[in-house]
């Protein structure tokens, strides 16, 4: 059988000295039919032939292949030899090396401009911390199931911590005059209602804290506070040096708890005295519970007697002022 691809735009010209069009038998050798442009095969006396369309790549003369067993199409298996020389031409995988920040490497070159800009100590008009960002919390006045339930929400776009020190944020579910509370706020710690937590931990990220300020309707005797109070702007007023800077305070018998009222007074930049001195001056206070003789007698040498709330609620409202609270009978 002789085949020609003529490049015909009719279809591929067989001449054939046997061949079927499906009507009739082609006997003579000179006879010849129009192919329609496809891809084919023909078998002639266990040889095969692949016709190709007009437009192929191939457009020579070519005889028709010899039919081969399917398993010897296949690509032959690499010897043993072979398959060691390519093991050891075959270039190592590259290990991956951890980049860790190094005494040459400062950790702030690891972070990103916008990201060493962001503020950890959030003021009023602060935008909240993006998703990379972790937010140190301290829960003060919370315990049990319900202190484990804020920890476990805070761990979704921060970290609770212990120590005030550490904290960004303190959050309280009421206005509870906590140390870590009152000394958080002369340190300029935000502090904000528990409230806060939640609404952080649905977009996991922390939320803007000016929605979530304790006011003066939330202490328990608002009238003690201005009306508009504002638990986050107090602590963004917060002066560097403490708002009790320079004042030393005697502490009066009748107070309980000396110890921990003293870290309060020291955190806002006062100091604590054991006895009052000789003599009364401007900057000093007797701190009191309740009246008593030796109150009653510091009163009449001319020293400054106030009650325990002017720290207290001074810390609140970061401003010290000793004059305004009186103790009842003095």
């Amino acid at each position: 059988m002789h085949i020609k691809d003529l490049n015909s735009t009719h279809g591929t010209v067989i001449k054939a000295s046997a061949l079927t069009d499906g009507t009739k038998e082609l006997s003579k050798t000179d006879e010849v039919v129009k192919v329609p442009v496809s891809l084919f095969k023909i078998e002639v006396g266990g040889h095969s032939v692949t016709v190709m369309p007009s437009g192929a790549s191939e457009a020579t003369p070519k005889e028709a292949p010899k039919k081969e067993n399917d398993a010897l199409k296949r690509k032959a298996a690499p010897t043993a030899a072979a398959k060691k020389e390519k093991k050891a031409k075959a270039p190592a995988k590259p290990k991956k090396v951890k980049k860790k920040a190094t005494e040459e490497e400062p950790e702030a070159e690891l972070m990103s401009d916008d990201e060493a800009d962001i503020p950890m100590s959030l003021g009023p008009d602060d935008d909240a911390p993006g998703p990379t960002q972790s937010v140190a919390v301290l829960l003060t006045g919370t315990s049990g199931d319900e202190h484990e339930r804020l920890e476990g929400l805070t761990a979704r776009f921060g970290a609770v911590v212990d120590d005030v020190t550490d904290a960004d944020v303190i959050a309280a579910p009421a206005m509870v005059k906590t140390p870590n509370l009152l000394c958080g706020l002369s340190m300029g710690v935000p502090v904000v209602k528990t409230d806060w937590i939640d609404a952080s931990a649905k977009s996991h990220t922390a939320a803007g804290l000016a929605e979530f300020a304790f006011k003066a309707t939330d202490d328990k005797d608002p009238s003690k506070l201005p009306e508009d109070y504002d638990s986050v702007v107090a602590a963004g007023a917060a002066p560097e040096s403490g708002f009790m800077e320079g004042w030393e305070i005697s502490l009066d018998e009748s107070i309980p708890n000396q110890a921990v009222l003293g870290t309060i007074i020291t955190t806002a930049g006062g100091r604590v005295v054991d006895s009052l001195p000789a003599e009364p001056h401007d900057r000093l206070a007797v701190l009191a519970l309740t009246a008593g003789d030796q109150l009653t007698a510091a009163k009449e040498r001319g020293f400054v007697v106030c009650h325990k709330e002017a720290v207290t609620y001074g810390a609140l409202m970061q401003d010290f002022s000793p004059e305004k609270w009186p103790v009842d009978g003095v």
